[in-house]
């Protein structure tokens, strides 16, 4: 049996505070932070306390290696720290970037599948990949990397996209 498709003038009545939720930035951020501080440690090895040739240019690799392994986790850590997500009665809003905001939001009613992937590491810090599949024109397939309490979150988006499918209220303005 379908549900009626009912429309309802100006917002729907929200019942509580959205739940909003971010991808979890802790792990780039402890890699830069070794990393920063070995190519600190490498480069006055090399500068002070290295006396020949060839154990000074291993410091400098060294050197090199840590700062390429620092700007990639620091990038990564800025790049999850531009994602937040919040999670309405009808819709999931999405909102990224630093300085330059783009926000778009997903009909709860148009989710088709959720699902979470785990791997071994992410499931004993609580941490989880959730893809969503809608029926969404911009963006069909949406993948959150890296959330934390995954499987709440998880359980979460599932019972609002069925509540919302159930429910099918359209907003119209007027």
């Amino acid at each position: 049996m379908t549900p009626e498709l009912r429309l309802v003038k100006g917002e729907p009545a929200d019942d509580a505070a959205p739940t909003r939720f971010s991808p979890d930035r802790m792990v780039p951020v402890r890699i830069a932070q070794v990393s920063g501080v070995m190519a600190i440690l490498s480069a006055l090895a090399a500068l002070f306390f290295v006396q020949t040739n060839e154990l000074r240019a291993l410091c400098w690799g060294g050197v090199l290696f840590h700062s390429c392994i620092f700007l990639w986790s620091a990038s990564s850590a800025l790049g999850r720290a531009s994602i937040r997500y919040a999670l309405g009665s009808q819709r999931l809003e999405i909102e990224r970037g630093l300085i330059a905001r783009r926000r778009e939001s997903i009909d709860l009613f148009r989710i088709r599948d959720v699902v979470l992937d785990q791997g071994f590491i992410q499931r004993l810090r609580g941490l989880g990949n959730i893809t969503l599949y809608s029926t969404d024109q911009v963006e069909p397939t949406l993948v959150m990397l890296s959330l934390g309490n995954a499987q709440t979150i998880y359980e979460q988006l599932r019972d609002a996209a069925s509540r919302a499918r159930q429910q099918r209220v359209v907003q119209i303005d007027g």
